[in-house]
């Protein structure tokens, strides 16, 4: 569930994303980097925290962890690459933004349009690269809740529930 549950939030995150059409540098788009920033920050700790938590439970442990814990453990930690360079890649869409703001206090002419057109290419870039791969983090988890041990079953239990004692009914 832990898995699932954190894909839908790193595939909610994305379509948070603007799309290429309405990505112009304005201070609406720096609003939107600034809380999407937050969240995928959130999203990375949350990977960070659950799999280390995992790790350390892990090891406390006299017998080496059940398969389905070792598969969430690795799930996250494999999620977590592609969501940290989300993050950066946000990080740079928000220098690009930077730059472009800059080019608007110059002088007009082609060299300040060449600037806006070049930091523009940029927050394109650099937000279409984090959308992919807060998509791409979000489906490694999908797949890996979809192809993962499940729990070994419980001692006693069977497919047709208790048994029944054997004997006269009370």
């Amino acid at each position: 569930m832990l898995l699932i549950t954190l894909a839908g939030q790193l595939n909610d995150a994305a379509d948070r994303l603007p799309l290429p059409d309405m990505i112009q540098p304005t201070p609406a788009l720096a609003k939107i980097l600034e809380d999407e920033i937050r969240t995928v920050e959130g999203l990375l700790n949350n990977l960070s925290s659950e799999s280390a938590f995992r790790f350390r439970a892990g090891s406390r442990e006299p017998l080496p962890p059940a398969a389905h814990i070792r598969q969430t453990t690795t799930a996250l930690v494999k999620a977590a690459e592609p969501v940290g360079a989300a993050l950066r890649d946000l990080g740079a869409a928000v220098s690009c933004l930077g730059h472009a703001d800059d080019c608007r206090h110059r002088s007009a002419g082609p060299e300040r349009e060449r600037a806006l057109a070049f930091a523009r290419e940029g927050l394109l870039w650099t937000i279409a690269h984090a959308h992919r791969r807060l998509v791409h983090a979000a489906a490694l988890l999908r797949t890996a809740a979809e192809h993962r041990t499940p729990f070994p079953p419980r001692r006693g239990a069977t497919l047709h529930g208790p048994r029944r004692a054997k004997g006269p009914a009370r």
